[in-house]
């Protein structure tokens, strides 16, 4: 399926496969859920905001995804700015082409099953004010189903979702912006303690060392 073939059912479709699920923009990595709503569907943000998107806004947004070329879609200044959940549409739809593309590969759906994502050796990099990398959300979403929401480094559970599911953060041990590659082989599910520390703490260089072995020892 071409990503111009993407309906507004697809969307809602993707919303009740993955309610309540984390999700990440593509960006500036903000986190969001999103469910079924009565017509359409809702977002819902860690603060407590959350509001409905109409089938009619999520076609406008379908209607200026597909006259882009692939590089301008994940750019939210290419949605009009009075839509404010522009980098959470913009997220999901990549991730409905991402799925309909690894399908045309003959590759098992990552959404769904927990075979091994592909990945991508050289993630895509979507221009910004520097650069802005385009993160396959099938490892992400892999690591995490994995990990069984236990951190892979501290074995500590995350906390207790609304939807029940444990609270984890997926960590790119190598940075994407240092060249790290977007693969299964390259990303931890960790406790947020864990990840925050990863990227500002003293020992950063340190834990480092530890998750590449962990890697190595998984399962």
């Amino acid at each position: 399926m071409k990503p111009s073939a993407i309906s507004v059912n697809d969307v809602i479709r993707f919303a009740n496969e993955h309610a309540g699920e984390p999700l990440t923009t593509l960006a500036q990595n903000k986190h969001f859920t999103i469910r079924p709503g009565k017509t359409g569907i809702r977002y819902e943000l860690p603060n407590g905001s959350n509001w409905p998107i109409n089938p009619d806004l999520i076609q406008e947004y379908l209607d200026v995804y597909n006259k882009r070329a692939p590089e301008e879609r994940t750019k939210t200044a290419s949605y009009p700015l009075k839509w404010r959940e522009r980098s959470y549409m913009v997220s999901i739809l990549f991730q409905i082409t991402s799925k309909c593309r690894n399908a045309k590969r003959g590759k098992a759906d990552g959404l769904n099953d927990l075979d091994v994502p592909v990945g991508n050796d050289t993630p895509d990099r979507a221009s910004s004010v520097s650069f802005t990398v385009i993160r396959d959300p099938e490892v992400r979403y892999y690591v995490i189903k994995k990990a069984e929401g236990r951190c892979e480094y501290c074995k500590k559970e995350g906390f207790l979702m609304q939807n029940g599911l444990r609270y984890l953060e997926a960590h790119h041990i190598i940075s994407l912006a240092h060249q790290g590659k977007d693969t299964v082989k390259n990303v931890i599910a960790l406790c947020p303690e864990h990840h925050r520390e990863a990227h500002y703490g003293a020992e950063a260089e340190a834990l480092e060392k530890d998750f590449l072995r962990c890697i190595r020892e998984r399962k």
